[in-house]
């Protein structure tokens, strides 16, 4: 029977003042971890909530790569598609294990 395992939300920011702009791409990566060895990986990105405006954000890619020492990354790319720009949003990762 497999295991699912949930981590975040991991919430990033740029930093303080700076805003993801709409049509703008940012990267994320997870690792070196283990569990992603032998496991289904799945990554998932949402807007935080705004009481002003809606947000949206798309997940354009997710990479899996290996180091030639065994150390695995999972690494993403994600793209405001919003009008107007975001100070937060969360990432999420769900390792399904054998």
């Amino acid at each position: 029977m497999a295991t699912v395992n949930r981590y975040g939300p991991y919430l990033v920011s740029l930093g303080f003042g700076d805003i993801f702009q709409p049509g703008q791409v940012r990267g994320y990566t997870f690792g070196p971890w283990p569990p992603f060895g032998e496991s289904a990986v799945t990554v998932s990105v949402h807007p935080t909530r705004d009481e002003f405006r809606e947000k949206s954000i798309s997940l354009e890619s997710v990479v899996s790569r290996k180091r030639p020492n065994g150390e695995h990354f999972i690494d993403c790319t994600y793209k405001n598609t919003s009008s107007e720009g975001m100070k937060f949003w969360s990432l999420y990762l769900c390792v399904v294990s054998p």
